[in-house]
């Protein structure tokens, strides 16, 4: 008595929103599957699904580690030169960065490596800090190192060095100047230099792809022994791909768990 009676209707209204709302949550969860699948989450993955040789694993405490600028920067001339870190952290930073270096010179042996460009998928994976600090290993065995900031209009390498960006690349380009005018020689760092992006007006990507910047990149590999280049994400400029077909290598970072399969080995093929 006062108990309400559900009438046959409601009963299939309420089952229809039950059936439908499960509907809904199995394409949720086969969605943040789908999503949860199309990331790398080992470097193992990367070999499995790319199919290219894995010559470097960074972890991800170091993986957007700032460049050690002073007083944690020891520098010396010779092949002993290294990083002033306190206990394991420091040695463990150290190394992974020299076995990188160590691998990208076993694969380059003969002839050696001259030339190679760093890049990525998408913003966020680390190019910018592996770039800085193979760079400053290849310095400290006695390379003329060369670091070229090749992101025009986005360019932050001079902040790791605590160095200026009045002049630089993007001059180069559109103007009439000479490198050894905005060559800049890395504070603490011998044998180390930076060409920063430079501050010309509507400077954009496409510079990248100009018989200027074709001759330019000669000129360097021949004043460096060894030239990294610093580049725009593979996915959102062409012209990287147009810098990497002038230089020895590519090295591609991509972020485990965060970097997307499918972004990726679309990336891959536009680089074949």
């Amino acid at each position: 008595d006062g108990v309400p009676i559900s009438s046959p209707e409601s009963w299939k209204r309420k089952v229809a929103l039950f059936v439908g709302g499960a509907f809904v949550l199995s394409l949720a969860l086969a969605f943040l599957l789908e999503k949860r699948r199309n990331i790398f989450f080992t470097s193992k993955d990367l070999e499995d699904i790319l199919g290219l040789p894995l010559i470097g694993d960074i972890p991800e405490e170091y993986s957007h580690q700032p460049f050690p600028v002073n007083p944690n920067l020891q520098q010396q001339s010779t092949e002993s030169s290294h990083l002033k870190m306190s206990g394991s952290r420091g040695e463990n930073f150290f190394f992974a960065f020299e076995s990188l270096y160590t691998q990208l010179s076993f694969l380059y042996s003969d002839p050696p490596l001259r030339s190679l460009v760093i890049g990525s998928v998408e913003k966020g994976d680390g190019q910018s800090t592996v770039a800085v600090h193979l760079a400053h290993i290849a310095a400290t065995t006695g390379q003329r190192v060369l670091l070229v900031d090749a992101n025009l209009g986005q360019g932050q390498l001079h902040n790791c060095f605590n160095l200026q960006n009045l002049k630089g690349l993007s001059n180069l380009l559109t103007e009439q100047m000479s490198p050894h005018e905005v060559l800049q020689k890395v504070p603490e760092v011998a044998n180390l230099s930076l060409l920063t992006t430079g501050n010309a007006p509507d400077a954009s990507d496409k510079l990248l792809w100009s018989p200027k910047m074709n001759h330019l990149m000669r000129e360097l590999g021949n004043r460096y022994d060894l030239v990294i280049y610093d580049v725009p994400h593979f996915s959102e400029s062409t012209g990287s791909s147009l810098i990497a077909n002038q230089t020895d290598g590519i090295l591609m970072v991509v972020g485990l768990r965060k970097t997307p399969q499918s972004l990726t080995n679309q990336v891959v093929k536009q680089l074949e």
